[in-house]
């Protein structure tokens, strides 16, 4: 593999350069749109909460649709997190491995 494919990140929403200490701005614009196209960005911005759960006295259905909302929600954040992660050069995954969630990273 030569070292230009290995820093760009390729997904199905696009490509991001990989973040390096000189490249941020490009960077930052290419996973913001990678991430839109995701359906995820405003999960990284803290725009979007995971679902509130139902009621205790909450009908199948509503408890149903709260299971489908909570698992669409996981994939996408889980998604966030692995492109931003999988998006940067070595020397910054050490430096963000031990972040909680995307929007800390």
């Amino acid at each position: 593999m030569d070292t230009s494919t290995q820093n760009i990140l390729r997904n199905k929403h696009g490509e991001v350069p990989k973040l390096t200490a000189d490249n941020y701005y490009i960077w930052s614009k290419a996973i913001k749109y990678n991430l839109q196209a995701a359906d995820a960005w405003n999960i990284v911005t803290g725009n979007e909460e995971p679902p509130a759960a139902p009621a205790a006295n909450a009908n199948y259905h509503a408890r149903e649709r709260y299971e489908d909302k909570q698992k669409n929600y996981r994939i996408r954040y889980n998604f966030a997190a692995s492109t931003i992660y999988q998006s940067c050069t070595a020397p910054v995954q050490a430096y963000i491995t031990d972040f909680p969630s995307p929007s800390d990273m």
